[in-house]
């Protein structure tokens, strides 16, 4: 990720959680001013003031349309709003923003959200000769030939650092050969891991989504819409409040993939994987910096999601 892009992000993060600080009531709810805060409320100060209007107004689109789905939110008492740190994405906790109730007769509730400025992207998983993608990812270890395998393909990257005929990847004319043969080996071998176990499938998608339940709001500037959509993988999202209000529009609780159909390539760096019950992923394979080193990431997109996924677009028209 960029560096104007993790800015602008942060600067999202800002915007939403001063938008449901404001909606939940400022006397009601305590927004938590840690180092993420800071860190957030940093990036949105380098934003020029319409730029933070755009961002005010989006967020406040988004929260206003978040209380017909979360009765919670108007219920005051014991709530705090904060920021997530960075590591808690390291953990695999996609959510950005909480809100978080606490109460002595119903004990904690949260509910999250994952802040997207103009992108829709997941994970950015990592590739190398000593990452068990499959034991990370979905509890099942890869085999020995894969292992070997990716050893061998970046033990040639290793040479070339050892020599000193190369500091940066576009200084290797190899670049894309070793590209194409990470990609025919994660290939083969998330095909094999399918197939050996019934639980790769699921565990793949709830990988990329996160150990929670959350939704995802996504600012798209060139529309002037925020997108909302509802990743209810376990039924947490959308549960009534302890008075017994339910919410004005239920979020549908979505089905788990149980197989992979395909996954094949799509040009020379990128994969899509298809698999049932609505759900497509696409890995595009990449060198994270540009100074050469031994292992890629994926940027990872769900480009297709089940029909029963809450999705709700806002205007935020002129800013208003």
């Amino acid at each position: 990720m960029g560096r104007r892009q993790t800015t602008t992000g942060k600067a999202f993060e800002f915007a939403l959680a001063d938008a449901l600080h404001g909606q939940i009531g400022r006397q009601q709810c305590v927004l938590v001013r840690d180092g993420a805060y800071d860190a957030a409320s940093g990036a949105f100060g380098t934003m020029g003031r319409s730029e933070q209007k755009s961002y005010r107004a989006a967020a406040g689109a988004a929260i206003r349309h978040m209380v017909l789905l979360e009765p919670r939110l108007t219920v005051p008492g014991g709530m705090s709003v904060r920021i997530q740190r960075d590591v808690a994405g390291q953990r695999g906790d996609v959510r950005d923003v909480l809100a978080v109730q606490q109460a002595a007769d119903h004990g904690e509730w949260t509910v999250g959200f994952s802040a997207k400025n103009n992108h829709e992207a997941l994970k950015h998983s990592r590739l190398s000769e000593t990452i068990d993608f499959g034991q990370r990812w979905m509890g099942v270890s890869c085999s020995e030939h894969y292992m070997s395998q990716v050893g061998q393909i970046f033990g040639r990257v290793h040479d070339l650092m050892d020599s000193g005929s190369c500091t940066l990847w576009s200084e290797v004319a190899e670049k894309h050969a070793i590209y194409g043969q990470i990609l025919d080996a994660f290939q083969a071998e998330l095909t094999r891991l399918s197939g050996a176990d019934d639980l790769v499938p699921p565990r793949l998608v709830q990988y990329l989504l996160g150990s929670h339940d959350f939704y995802k709001i996504i600012k798209r500037d060139e529309d002037r819409i925020v997108r909302v959509q509802g990743f209810n993988l376990r039924g947490d999202l959308g549960r009534p409040a302890p008075d017994g209000t339910k919410p004005r529009i239920k979020v549908p609780k979505l089905e788990l993939p149980t197989r992979l159909r395909e996954i094949a390539k799509r040009g020379s760096t990128t994969l899509r994987a298809s698999l049932d019950n609505g759900w497509e992923v696409s890995f595009r394979i990449h060198n994270a910096s540009s100074k050469l080193e031994a292992s890629l990431k994926f940027d990872v997109q769900l480009v297709g999601m089940p029909q029963r996924i809450y999705t709700s677009d806002q205007s935020w028209g002129n800013g208003r």
